[in-house]
């Protein structure tokens, strides 16, 4: 599939959460339905925050324990993403 026929924003539920993916804004948008807390994936600064905590496992990769989600960027400067939600048994890969 080539990058010009991906979607520009992709919106997924995932048990609880609402995750909406934007390609040209390079982040993820994370909202959990039932306290309504939020948390941001920013693609191009890897990094990620807002109301839940997000540890940093190493250079590429985030735990956030309160929500059991390990977020992790490829080595690329522009490549994928990759959110596993353990207790859902779910990984969501978002290509840029």
């Amino acid at each position: 599939m080539s990058q010009s026929s991906l979607a520009e924003q992709v919106n997924l539920t995932v048990g609880p959460f609402k995750i909406e993916a934007s390609r040209k804004n390079r982040r993820c948008n994370i909202t959990h339905g039932e306290t309504i807390e939020t948390a941001f994936i920013k693609i191009s600064e890897k990094t990620c925050g807002v109301e839940v905590e997000f540890k940093r496992i190493n250079e590429r990769s985030f735990d956030c324990g309160a929500w059991n989600l390990l977020v992790q960027f490829s080595e690329a400067s522009r490549g994928a993403l990759l959110m596993t939600f353990k207790n859902w048994g779910v990984t969501i890969r978002v290509l840029e």
